[in-house]
């Protein structure tokens, strides 16, 4: 016997307790789908058991951001209303709760684990069910199937297998960071119980609410054609590639020698440089301010972001973490003070974090940007120091060209002589120093490429962006006319 209204009301109170972030949308009970939408309940299935309209509402004088429609007669009882509950609101609604862009990732990211083992079970019943509907639809059908198993105790701590809080919050972002933004590995169905339990947790304690708008399922409507969000290394690299082509990627661009460190990007709040594939990232944005920082940390010194400007991202990893120290019984250690001792813990598994950066040039209300400190050494002299110090054998005047040698572990120079000025010369002996960090008793990469293969492509790139931020931590500048002719293999090596 289907269940009644005053029974469905009472498990959607019920619910609501676990839940108090559902109270944001309106439950409306009908005998069926005839009674809930009139002459359009043909373009519903006829089993539907629940539906969720994501369009602000009024009832009873209140506005409410969404509603869950429930026809009775297609319900069994209180357990098969409180799976609709679940799907509908901690799935559907739940979805919502995540702004735009991630949910926009959060599908892509599901989309593309489509075929992983631990989840291809709930794509195959979603296909199933949802046959010709498009894969956005489907693949936030997957995320609400798999919030009808979520119970409370899986984030609030109640049971044995249960984390704290703060650890389901760190969890959840890990995956949803790593599976959805990063795209570093594909989404398991660990990592999706991780985010569910994220967005479970938030309508729980009512720190989430809805941030997607959806006009009913349109906005996320695509293609199936169109490709999913791209990873950020994917990303950063296909806009080298439009660069290279067009001769202005970072490391093309040729500057003379001058002030110390005033090319690579740097942080004025933290006073840190941006490093790695960040570093890259931000160069090739084309300012020529080297500053960058967040929206907060501009508001922060009383500067504003222009309307209108587009931020750009960055990607961070963390591979340790700050935590108590416990004794042999798990307690917590205390210092002198009674407070507890914290030691740093190596991550199992690193966590990827992202930020978004704007540059001075995009931010009014900076103070110009002021000239480095002096430094009290000579650019070559300081180039000169780091090749000695690196142990290196350099051999000079046996051959008219630069090149390392493998087989010998030695790096080889035309005269000193035969450069144009002392600046030249170092910065190419830096670049045959980016090759020398190669050999196997040091970074142990493989050297042995042949002329014209993707590894000797990659080998040159790591060497010509090392002599490149050397060149501007130095103050020696960078020529990169002499490797002009590695340009197509650099496009090739960057695919």
């Amino acid at each position: 016997m289907p269940i009644t209204k005053a029974e469905a009301q009472e498990v959607t109170r019920a619910f609501v307790r676990d839940y108090p972030g559902a109270l944001e949308l309106a439950y409306k009970f009908r005998e069926d789908a005839a009674e809930l939408y009139g002459p359009r309940a043909a373009e519903v299935p006829q089993d539907m058991k629940g539906g969720y309209v994501p369009k602000e509402t009024q009832h009873a004088g209140r506005a409410y951001r969404g509603r869950v429609d429930v026809p009775l007669a297609n319900v069994e009882d209180a357990g098969d209303l409180l799976l609709t509950l679940r799907h509908e609101v901690l799935g559907h609604y739940g979805a919502n709760t995540f702004a735009p862009a991630e949910k926009r990732a959060l599908l892509d990211g599901l989309v593309a684990a489509r075929e992983e083992p631990s989840l291809k079970p709930l794509w195959d019943d979603i296909d199933r069910r949802y046959a010709g509907y498009p894969v956005d639809v489907r693949a936030e059908e997957v995320f609400a199937l798999y919030c009808e198993g979520i119970e409370p105790s899986h984030h609030q701590g109640a049971d044995l297998f249960a984390q704290g809080t703060d650890q389901v919050r760190q969890k959840g972002q890990q995956s949803f960071a790593e599976t959805c933004i990063a795209r570093v590995r594909p989404m398991q169905a660990d990592d999706l119980h991780n985010i569910v339990c994220v967005v479970a947790q938030g309508l729980h304690d009512r720190s989430r609410t809805q941030q997607t708008f959806p006009q009913i399922n349109e906005l996320f409507r695509r293609d199936d054609k169109m490709e999913p969000k791209k990873p950020f290394h994917e990303t950063v690299a296909e806009k080298l590639i439009e660069q290279l082509k067009e001769g202005t990627a970072p490391w093309q661009k040729p500057w003379e020698p001058g002030q110390p460190g005033a090319f690579i990007p740097t942080n004025p709040t933290t006073g840190k440089r941006y490093r790695g594939i960040n570093a890259i990232q931000l160069m090739s944005q084309g300012h020529s301010d080297q500053r960058w920082m967040t929206y907060k940390q501009a508001a922060a010194v009383g500067a504003q972001v222009r309307k209108g400007e587009k931020g750009t991202p960055i990607q961070y990893w963390k591979f340790s973490d700050e935590q108590i120290k416990t004794d042999a019984d798990g307690k917590p250690v205390l210092d002198a003070q009674g407070e507890p001792v914290k030691q740093s813990v190596k991550l199992e598994r690193p966590r990827v974090f992202f930020a978004t950066v704007f540059n001075a040039e995009q931010i009014d209300g900076l103070p110009p940007l002021q000239p480095r400190k002096q430094q009290d050494w000579t650019a070559v002299e300081r180039a000169e120091h780091i090749l000695q110090a690196s142990g290196a054998v350099i051999r000079h005047g046996e051959q008219n060209r630069a090149f390392y040698r493998p087989a010998t572990d030695s790096i080889h120079m035309p005269d000193k002589g035969q450069f144009p000025t002392a600046d030249n010369y170092y910065a190419t002996a830096l670049h045959e120093l980016g090759h020398w960090t190669g050999h196997e008793s040091r970074l142990d990469r493989d050297l042995s490429n042949p002329f014209g293969s993707e590894g000797y492509a990659k080998e040159e790139l790591r060497a010509e962006i090392a002599s490149m931020i050397l060149g501007d931590e130095l103050g020696i500048g960078h020529d990169p006319g002499q490797h002009v002719a590695y340009v197509g293999s650099w496009i090739k090596a960057l695919c």
